[in-house]
């Protein structure tokens, strides 16, 4: 296969450039060639949306191939990240061009400018926190990451960490105007993110904001948002307690200039009850739009948060109705959660349920009142149950199973604009994961 002839010139080229950097006498090096081969089969019927009744299931193996190269030095840090992701059978079997397909996840050099301070630049992933606002999406088989430069702040003591991170996108040299019109993508963004610890309590600040381009039919301006709050952790013997705050507010970038106005608020709770058993309960309140409102004013602001880059699969259920690509400015959520997780001889089983409900009024459309008025849906948008097994065959080699149940309702038809809560919604994968390391120095 083609994938498998690219993956050897990468390698072959990589360990020639590894031989030739350890022949190097450079102080205090460390030099370390790893890879990663994660196949996944997965099974669909009610992925991120409801299905109809006579729909039939998806059913598909998807694969990330990742070949890693990292050089650390007293001085500075380089890595690469090569990567492929594909569907088996998406080309055929004399295949002449990968496309895009291959392509560098990260690129990145990390100058050391002190022992306190460090400058990052380049493709890379950002993970602050929980990942709610920021996050790599290491879960997706693409994952994120983004063209920046990081400022990096570190105490002598590691109590207290600081981020400045800026980045400035164009879809190529560009000498005669600034348009960016990357789908999906944004056009600046800053953000300054603050994290100290103490004995039993560490809290984060995030000041983010974003910059977008809202072109019109003759013309294009940068409009900006920002986003600020943070995240308060404390921990005492097995429990732990979280707590999250965000706020939103500015211009959403559409052609409307529309104003924005938006929150996320989450609390958890987890107790580790022994060496095996884990326990937890949470709450997530993320601001949405009603869609029954009658006052003139109401939908010139945009009251649905929207968390940018983070790990939203992690958050929200493992079938992905909300915010993996979906349910963007819509009409909000609240999840409450309890989860569990037990490890036994080298086996690891996890259980979560989500009983999820609209932040903000969704419209009854089958129901207009004769004196105009209109009328909302009881806000319960479904319960979804997910069940997860993972264990180490190897010392680099693991295996991970989901099977996942959405039980819908007609509100979640409403908002997902159709599907039938009657048929059978669930979701299930098999996950291989192979993480060999080639050579250290």
């Amino acid at each position: 296969m083609q994938i498998i002839t690219v993956m050897k010139k990468t390698l072959t080229l990589l360990t020639v450039i590894a031989v030739q950097l350890t022949s190097i006498n450079i102080v205090n090096a460390q030099f370390t060639l790893s890879g990663e081969f994660r196949p996944r089969t997965e099974y669909t019927h009610g992925y991120k949306a409801l299905p109809n009744l006579d729909q039939e299931p998806g059913f598909f193996t998807s694969q990330r191939s990742r070949v890693n190269l990292k050089q650390v030095t007293s001085n500075y840090t380089f890595y690469l990240c090569l990567q492929d992701v594909r569907t088996w059978g998406s080309q055929p079997q004399l295949v002449t061009n990968d496309g895009a397909l291959t392509t560098f996840h990260e690129a990145w050099g990390m100058a050391h400018l002190n022992k306190n301070w460090k400058l990052k630049l380049g493709r890379q992933e950002i993970n602050l926190d929980d990942q709610r606002i920021f996050g790599a999406v290491g879960w997706a088989q693409q994952a994120r990451s983004h063209d920046a430069a990081l400022f990096n702040y570190q105490n002598d003591s590691a109590t207290f960490k600081a981020q400045i991170g800026l980045a400035y996108n164009q879809p190529m040299p560009q000498f005669n105007t600034n348009i960016y019109n990357v789908a999906k993508s944004y056009k600046t963004f800053q953000y300054v993110w603050l994290h100290k610890n103490w004995n039993n309590f560490n809290a984060s600040l995030l000041a983010l904001n974003i910059g977008q381009d809202a072109i019109k039919a003759k013309s294009h301006n940068t409009v900006f948002n920002q986003t600020l709050g943070g995240r308060l952790v404390y921990k005492k013997g097995k429990s732990q307690v979280a707590a999250a705050l965000y706020h939103q507010m500015g211009l959403t970038g559409d052609t409307l200039n529309t104003k924005l106005s938006a929150q996320l608020a989450s609390i958890d709770y987890g107790l580790q009850v022994n060496k095996k058993l884990g326990i937890g309960a949470g709450y997530e309140y993320i601001s949405g739009q009603s869609q029954t409102s009658t006052d003139a004013n109401y939908y010139s602001t945009q009251r649905a948060f929207n968390p940018y880059f983070g790990t939203n699969h992690k958050f929200n259920g493992f079938m992905d109705y909300f915010y993996v690509g979906n349910h963007i400015g819509s009409v909000g959520l609240q999840d409450v959660n309890v989860k569990a997780k037990m490890k036994n001889n080298g086996w690891t089983f996890g259980l979560a349920a989500h009983y999820f409900m609209a932040a903000n009024e969704v419209l009854n459309l089958e129901k207009f009142n004769a004196d105009g008025s209109i009328e909302s849906l009881d806000n319960y948008l479904g319960t979804e149950i997910d069940f997860s097994v993972g264990t180490t065959i190897s010392k680099t080699v693991k295996v991970n199973f989901l099977y996942a149940q959405m039980l819908g309702s007609e509100t979640l038809e409403t908002v997902k604009l159709g599907g039938d809560k009657d048929a059978f919604s669930n979701y299930a994968y098999i996950e291989f994961i192979f993480k060999p390391t080639f050579l250290t120095q």
